[in-house]
Parts: structure tokens; sequence; C-alpha cells
């Protein structure tokens, strides 16, 4: 299900197209956002993986060069370098953990590791935060815990230099991390597909930041499904097993069929369609066509404390005659999140949520439609909504997506609609 994050719809509404792209790349755009819109809701992915690809290209073309960098010292100040484009804005460099490496460090031989404190020996070295496999280094350089999420900040620098890679218009470019994860709260060892958001900032080096969602890692399966409470302090065993870039241009095959072809399909249609388009190896993950990746070893191990001094909680209790409504709202610098109720697991809903300007609250880059990002929006009151999941994707969406917004937003703005529209609605006010 994380791919689908990684052609998330909502990053396509927020594509600036520049006036110089030519009219095809902006139908490439327009199509791809409908096309993901109305398969959103298959389960299985890679059915339209396909046509996010050919999204893809059309937002490589809109920025292909990567962002340099300053030349200054980037291990320990992560965070400062990228907090101010992240996804999830904010001061994280003032209140970070830095983390320190031990005086001695691992050297990896034939044998396994020993410890060594020989700064003369030529053989690789690994240390506790910094870690070499498959031509690529990994350096965890800093963390921030709070009761939402671990924020890690990290390097990679690659002996061969990073394949050219996908970036949006603000440079920003989504590694993936395939992980095995073990917390000291949970016996459930969790494999996982992560997102790390950062900057290409030479040929040979990456820098981001990696959110893991504490709704991610507190349940434990391990012999019956339940969720387990995360402690104020907690280790955690971080092992990385393939690391995924996007490449910057793709190989896409010509399908032969239009737009308007394509949405006239029926569901068995579409389907027999995509499999009959494409090569079999083009639904693979990693793929050929679209990612580059390596295959290593690198493993850590993190001591963790949560900050939960800066949280706000507001409770709501609310619900409408259908039990659809909102518990609780919670606040950190960085995030809100939405405690919501459902009565039968929300799956026909969908939530938005608006600043004090009743613009809309973007979400996170890690596809969690409760949680979004405050950056720098006014968020000391914000408007809450519920809608039908169908209705918001098919009609109240793309009144505030539109072209001319501006021009209708005179008559009835988009909070207003939503106020019309919305199956629930409630407005929360935070202490400054």
């Amino acid at each position: 299900m994380i791919r689908e994050n990684q052609y998330d719809i909502h990053k396509y509404n927020e594509i600036e197209i520049p006036a110089e792209l030519d009219n095809a790349v902006k139908k490439g755009l327009e199509m791809g956002n409908r096309l993901c819109d109305k398969k959103r809701k298959r389960k299985n992915v890679v059915k339209w993986v396909s046509v996010a690809a050919a999204v893809v290209v059309a937002c490589s073309i809109v920025v292909s060069n990567p962002v340099l960098a300053a030349k200054i010292p980037i291990i320990g100040h992560v965070f400062e370098k990228l907090q101010n484009d992240y996804s999830y804005q904010g001061d994280y460099s003032a209140v970070a953990t830095p983390l320190q490496e031990e005086a001695a460090t691992k050297e990896t031989t034939s044998k396994g590791l020993k410890e060594i404190d020989n700064s003369e020996s030529k053989m690789t070295k690994d240390s506790v935060y910094t870690k070499e496999s498959a031509g690529v280094t990994v350096s965890l350089s800093e963390v921030y815990c709070n009761d939402q999420a671990i924020y890690i900040a990290m390097t990679m620098e690659s002996k061969e230099g990073f394949p050219d890679t996908l970036t949006d218009e603000k440079g920003t470019v989504t590694m993936q991390l395939e992980t095995a994860e073990k917390y000291s709260f949970n016996p459930t060892i969790q494999k996982e597909l992560r997102l790390v958001e950062g900057k290409i900032l030479d040929d040979k080096t990456f820098a981001g930041i990696l959110r893991i969602s504490f709704d991610e890692i507190n349940i434990d399966d391990s012999e019956y499904v339940q969720t387990v409470e995360i402690p104020e302090s907690f280790n955690m065993n971080l092992s990385i097993s393939r690391i995924i870039g996007m490449k910057a241009e793709p190989e896409i095959i010509d399908v032969g069929k239009t737009e308007e072809e394509i949405e006239a399909m029926s569901d068995e249609e579409w389907e027999k369609f995509m499999n009959e388009s494409f090569p079999a190896d083009y639904y693979d993950f990693p793929s050929k066509y679209t990612d580059y990746w390596y295959d290593g070893n690198w493993d850590y191990e993190i001591a963790l404390s949560i900050d939960n001094s800066r949280t706000q909680v507001v409770e709501i209790n609310t619900i409408n005659e259908d039990g659809v409504g909102i518990a609780s709202v919670e606040k950190t610098p960085f995030e809100i999140r939405l405690n919501e109720t459902y009565p039968d697991g929300g799956y026909d809903y969908f939530p938005v949520a608006l600043d004090a300007r009743g613009e809309i609250l973007p979400y996170g880059s890690d596809g969690n439609v409760n949680i979004f990002a405050i950056q720098d929006r006014d968020v000391s009151t914000i408007y809450v909504y519920i809608c039908n999941y169908d209705e918001y994707m098919d009609e109240i969406k793309g009144y505030y997506y539109s072209e001319d917004y501006k021009q209708k937003k005179a008559e009835k703005s988009f909070k207003q609609l939503l106020d019309e529209r919305a199956v629930y609605s409630t407005e929360v006010t935070f202490e400054k």
C-alpha cells in the first residue's frame, strides 16, 4: 500500500504547472489525476501504476535539476538544512537530539564485527550510526520523537553516484526503504516500506528525513492482533535491506489508448487492458522501468524518548446521527491529527481540515489522511470536515483545485461548500 502513497493524489493536486509546459504534458497530468481518483479504491495498486508512471514523467519535466548543497557540514545539521522544505515543516533543529558516535568503531571482517580503535585501518569501518553496504553509506544524524511519530534525519552517500532521480517542483526527492523494525515495547518484528523525504545534495549525496507514525508501530500481531502502549522511553532496532529511488526518466510503454477510452472502461475491461498492455515484470516492485535500488544491510539501534511537552489535545466527542464524528484533535508543532469516530471503519468517508483562513491544510508525505502538516499555516483555529469519500473525490475536491477557484470563491468559498456538503463538521481552537 505504501507504493500507492508514492503517487499520492494530493501531490498531483498541488503541482504547479509552469506556463512553458506544452499542452500535452498538462493534459497528461490532468489525466493521471482523474485516473488515480477513479481507481484509488481498487485494492490492487499495480493496476494503475503504469498511469502513475506516465504522470511521474510529466513531473520530472517540471523540475529536473537537483538542489545543490551549500558547502557546510551536513552530518548533525540535516534537520536544519531540510526542515523549511519538509512536508511536516518546523524547527526540528531546536528540539532534536544529535546521535553521537561512540569512541570505538566496529570494523567489518569476514568473521563478523569486532571492536577496533585503529584509525589507520584500511578496511571498511562501520560505526554505531554509520553503516556501509552495497557501495552506499547510510548515516543517522539526529532524532526527534513526539507523541505522534519518530523523526530520523539521515544521509546516504553512494560511491558510484546516484542515477538521475525524480524530483518534485521544489527539488524534493523521496527515497524508499525496505526495513525490518523491532521496538522494545512490541514483540512483533515489523517489515515495512518507509518513505524518506529529502534532497539530492550532489550526485553522490542524499539527505532526508524518515517519519514513522506511532499508528504503524503499536500493533502486536505475534499471537493475536492487539494495540500496545508506547512507553515514554524505548529502544528501536532498525534494519534496512533495500534502498529504492525513482528514476527521473522512467521507461514508458505506449498503451495505444486515449483518455476517453480509458475512462469509459468497465472494471473488467480495465483489468484486461492492464494485463495485456504491459510486460509481466512491469508490475514488479521495485520495477526496472521506473526505479533503481541497492540491496544491502544497514543495521542500527536507537534509544528514543517521547517529547509530549509541546502537544495539545482538544477533546471533541461529537458524532452525527450515523455515528460519524471526531473524538479528539491533537496538535504538535509539526502536525495535527484527527481521531475520528466511524461506525464501520471509515472506508466510505474522507476527512478534510482547513486552516484559520479557510484553506486546505496539506496532508503529510506518508499518506495518512487523518494527519495534516502545519507548515507555516495559521492553525489557531481549524475547521474539520468529514465527507462521503466518493462525493469528495468526484465532486467536492475539484471545486477547490479548479483553475477558476479564485473567481468562484467570491460567490462561494470552499469552506462554504464543505459546510453544505460534509456529513460532519466541527471547529477547533487551540491555545496559543
